[in-house]
């Protein structure tokens, strides 16, 4: 009787059936409530790391219900990561509790869940960045379950931001 009831779930197994211990209620509410912001705290804590960044553009779209966030200041590194052999980007946006910001300096996305967990949550999450040297693109689909072969092209000095976009069905 006792051991059936003790059990253990991988992260993502636990962010998705307890949602509420992270990024709190995902019930449908008629009052107003704080929303989750990680993206767009993602976008705003770029401007530490470029001070030249002058612009984070959001947009709505009610027919696809789809949510974008771009900044044009430097975008995710688009390298291999040493120990992990992918792209920085999958870590950053597709691996748990991975991050740049484990420090006390930085607004928000301290901890490694933000991106992850709208990603999470997403029926379709597309990473899109450029770091002045090559695009990166990769696409996530059913709450993280699949991804697709990252797409490396080479881009112009000049070409450098950071697009997020997710479905939220």
């Amino acid at each position: 009787m006792y051991p059936e009831k003790y059990e253990e779930k991988s992260l993502h197994e636990h962010i998705l059936l307890r949602p509420d211990a992270y990024i709190g209620s995902i019930k449908e509410h008629n009052q107003p409530l704080w929303i989750f912001d990680e993206i767009l705290l993602n976008a705003a804590n770029n401007k530490r790391r470029d001070p030249s960044m002058d612009s984070i553009t959001v947009k709505i779209d009610a027919v696809k219900k789809s949510i974008s966030v771009r900044n044009n200041g430097n975008g995710v590194p688009v390298v291999k990561h040493v120990e992990k052999n992918v792209y920085i980007p999958q870590v950053v946006f597709g691996h748990h509790l991975t991050s740049s910001h484990f420090d006390d300096n930085t607004t928000g996305g301290r901890i490694g869940y933000g991106a992850k967990l709208t990603n999470i949550f997403s029926a379709k999450f597309t990473i899109e960045t450029a770091d002045g040297k090559n695009k990166f693109k990769q696409v996530f689909k059913e709450n993280m379950a699949i991804s697709s072969t990252p797409i490396v092209t080479p881009c112009q000095s000049t070409n450098k931001w950071t697009q997020v976009t997710f479905n939220l069905t």
